[in-house]
């Protein structure tokens, strides 16, 4: 029944489009990260267990997109992580 209430209505679809634009920001956030590691692994090697704890905590997609950018030109994981 309250449902079929217009503010009800309004706040669900609002609510249901929040959830849509959250997930696809989750998606790409893993994507960046899942391209970030497969870079940083031909680059640098394989990271330590702290870098990866560290690379699986990251979930803003600017600061992802800021640390793709300096993937090649720093020469550690560590540099790319400062």
């Amino acid at each position: 029944m309250l449902k079929e209430v217009p503010l009800i209505q309004d706040w669900l679809a609002e609510q249901e489009a929040k959830g849509k634009v959250e997930g696809r920001a989750e998606g790409a956030a893993e994507q960046l990260r899942k391209v970030l590691r497969q870079l940083g692994e031909a680059r640098f090697g394989e990271p330590s267990a702290a870098v990866r704890t560290r690379l699986e905590r990251l979930t803003d997609l600017a600061e992802l997109e800021r640390l793709t950018d300096r993937l090649l030109q720093v020469e550690t994981w560590s540099e790319l992580l400062k």
